[in-house]
C-alpha cells in the first residue's frame, strides 16, 4: 500500500512538508535523522496526517494536488477539524487516512 503523509513543524522552519512513501513512518525516522535534504534543518518532524492508496501513481497525483493551493486549503481546514473535513474532500481511490 502507498501512502502520501504530510509532517508539520512549528518551531525551527514553521513549515509543512508533504511526500510519498510505501513506508511513512520509516521515512519520519530518515527526515528526523537528517538523511532528507530539505527536512534535515528542521528535524524533528512530527507525522500529522496520512493517506493510504492502492497504487504508486494514486499516491503520487494526490501528493502533488496538496502542494497546490487547493491542497493547502484542504490541509489548513483538516487540522483545523473543520465540519466535513476530510471525508467530504478525499478522492474516491482513497483507501484510508488517518489524522495523527
Amino acid at each position: 500500500m502507498h501512502s502520501t503523509y504530510v509532517l508539520f513543524i512549528s518551531e525551527k522552519l514553521g513549515k509543512r512538508y508533504m511526500g510519498a512513501s510505501e513506508a511513512p513512518f520509516e521515512r519520519l525516522a530518515q527526515h528526523n535523522a537528517g538523511k532528507a535534504k530539505f527536512s534535515s534543518r528542521g528535524a524533528p518532524w512530527t507525522l500529522k496526517y496520512i493517506e493510504y492508496y492502492a497504487t504508486r501513481k494514486e499516491c503520487m497525483a494526490r501528493e502533488r494536488f496538496l502542494m497546490t493551493g487547493a491542497g493547502r486549503i484542504f490541509l489548513n481546514r483538516l487540522l483545523k477539524r473543520a465540519e466535513g473535513y476530510p471525508e467530504r474532500e478525499l478522492p474516491d481511490h482513497c483507501l484510508e487516512y488517518r489524522i495523527l
